[in-house]
């Protein structure tokens, strides 16, 4: 774990959990990493994002690799970036300056 990592949880009901993502992403700017546990969850939250005007990319297992590296390179390209990734599709990833 990274010595500047701060672990907080917060207890919610399954129907503030978009509500509280939404508030830490206006609250907390700078390139952020979302971590999903499907991929209709990653295109969910995609699209509600896109929505709220908050551009955000996406990753997961059904999209071919360039699609994943483009992503990857527009993220790392943003300074306040958002990305929404399936945890299998993160697997590996070394992405620096992610808050």
């Amino acid at each position: 774990t990274a010595d500047n990592l701060i672990e907080s949880k917060i207890f919610c009901s399954t129907n503030e959990k978009d509500i509280y993502l939404y508030y830490f992403l206006c609250k907390y700017s700078g390139r952020t990493l979302i971590f999903a546990n499907s991929i209709d969850c990653v295109r969910r939250l995609t699209n509600l994002f896109k929505l709220l005007r908050k551009n955000p990319l996406h990753l997961h297992a059904n999209m071919n690799q360039k699609q994943r590296l483009k992503n990857l390179e527009r993220f790392n390209a943003n300074e306040n970036s958002i990305l929404i990734a399936s945890d299998v599709a993160a697997r590996g990833l070394d992405i620096p300056n992610v808050v």
